[in-house]
């Protein structure tokens, strides 16, 4: 017999991040007819919102949809660090691809950063953004090891890092890497300022894509009411591509992974930290009504292939408890990313041939500057212009992303597609590539443990790459 997901003490997707409060309160209206511009971008989150911005700069009519509203779906439910240092990200792309396509991740980084804080004050979007070095740190002498490779992986990719065996942290590290000049802020604000900056005609909420096509014409997206819009371009900026002709969500692991909102007795540390441990743990502050918070996240996994959401948020609750005077919890969320086998985001045309249609996916846990650098390139594409760093995001590449880990991925979809087929009868199958679904009763939802679909409990479509509603029977 099929379960469902118990909602009756679900924290829902839309509202449960501490972010959601500063997104906007009258929503834009829903597509009202057919329409005709030069691009429409799919998601309403920081990447769609960033690429219509700059694609309306470059003199283009813009028209931005999503199923759901601005702030989208994985912006609003991120730690929100904008930083160019990012984990042990470096080494990982050094190992995977080479030392060349490191540096050029971290050039296309740096600029992201600068990006988004000079857009911020052109269009004087209040964000709180707070200037803070970042850090990769190290509690356990093994991933000591970790932290000092990717000091030196950072160093040659061209970042002014600094290595320290101290910090202001309340607890001794072995060793970390810090990289000055980098911020934070709230993006549900920097979403609204983006959504005010384009306006509302440009924008449709409550509007959800059902097919999007091209030929040598144009390009068009259908909804699934019926309307169509006509295009020059079309982006698909919905974290997972809804529209995914290359299978590029197949070369990637959906993860999942959470985060709480602290009151402490006194502040927390002013740098935004990641450590590079076994148990990873994020933290950053935040402000919250005119106090500062802690903003801790971690206690990550495979999505769909762990139903003890509770568990991992008084996870991370004993552990800010055991290093700092907690008072209270705030607020609990869950964000789920998508990694690409290579570590590489997949940003460019939707696959080999494709002229009109553009996706940027797979940002690997960094959404704010990746969703900078793939508006960025794909802006500069469509004007005709090639940026420096597009043979590195190519999002047509295949050879990189064929390795280990996307031989895991194949198994892993090869167990909840047929395996479950006998462990799991009855369960309901995820509508993009039939994978049985997880219930998450604490998030009230259906995942996919394949792709990263997400579904409410009465079955409509969270994010995809999944674009049409669950048929649930009674249970």
């Amino acid at each position: 017999m099929t379960r469902t997901p118990d909602t009756s003490r679900a924290h829902d997707w839309a509202t449960s991040s501490l972010w959601a409060r500063s997104l906007p309160s009258e929503t834009y209206r829903s597509l009202q007819s057919d329409a005709s511009v030069d691009v429409v971008v799919i998601g309403a989150g920081i990447t769609g919102l960033l690429t219509a911005l700059l694609a309306a700069d470059n003199g283009a009519e813009v028209l931005v949809v999503d199923r759901h509203g601005v702030g989208g779906v994985a912006t609003r439910n991120t730690t929100a660090k904008v930083s160019a240092l990012q984990g042990t990200m470096y080494r990982t792309i050094g190992d995977h691809r080479n030392a060349e396509v490191a540096a050029a991740y971290a050039d296309a980084q740096v600029h992201a950063v600068d990006g988004i804080r000079q857009l911020a004050g052109r269009n004087g979007i209040d964000c709180q953004l707070t200037d803070a070095p970042a850090y990769t740190y190290a509690t356990e002498v093994s991933s000591a090891k970790d932290a000092r490779a990717e000091f030196e992986a950072a160093q040659a990719a061209g970042l002014p890092v600094e290595w320290l065996t101290t910090t202001e942290l309340p607890f001794p590290v072995e060793g970390a890497v810090r990289l000055d000049g980098q911020f934070h802020f709230d993006p549900g604000a920097f979403c609204a300022g983006l959504a005010a900056a384009l306006g509302p005609s440009r924008i449709a909420e409550r509007t959800a894509i059902a097919a999007v096509d091209e030929d040598k014409r144009g390009a068009t997206v259908v909804t699934d009411d019926g309307r169509r819009v006509t295009a020059g371009h079309v982006v698909v900026a919905t974290q997972s591509p809804i529209v995914d002709p290359a299978l590029i969500a197949n070369r990637c692991a959906p993860m999942q992974s959470y985060c709480l909102a602290a009151r402490l007795n006194g502040s927390p540390p002013a740098g935004m930290y990641l450590s590079c441990d076994e148990s990873v743990r994020s933290l950053r502050p935040a402000m919250l009504d005119g106090q500062q918070v802690a903003v801790v996240g971690g206690a990550g996994h495979h999505m769909g292939e762990d139903d003890a959401t509770p568990d991992r948020w008084q996870t991370l609750a004993d552990w800010t408890a055991g290093h700092f005077d907690l008072v209270e919890v705030t607020h609990r969320w869950a964000t789920h990313d998508l990694v690409p086998t290579d570590h590489v985001p997949f940003i460019g045309r939707l696959a080999p041939g494709a002229e009109r249609r553009w996706v940027a996916t797979g940002f690997s846990k960094w959404g704010m500057t990746n969703g900078y650098v793939a508006a960025h390139l794909i802006t500069e594409a469509i004007a005709g212009r090639q940026a420096q760093w597009a043979g590195v995001f190519d999002s047509t590449r295949i050879a990189s992303t064929i390795n280990l880990e996307f031989a895991s991925a194949g198994k892993t979809a090869v167990k909840h597609l047929v395996g479950s087929r006998i462990t799991r009868r009855g369960a309901p199958r995820c509508t993009h590539q039939g994978c049985a679904l997880s219930p998450d009763d604490a998030l009230g939802t259906w995942d996919c443990p394949c792709h990263g679909s997400r579904f409410t409990a009465d079955g409509e479509v969270i994010q995809g790459p999944a674009s049409t509603p669950l048929e649930l029977r009674d249970s």
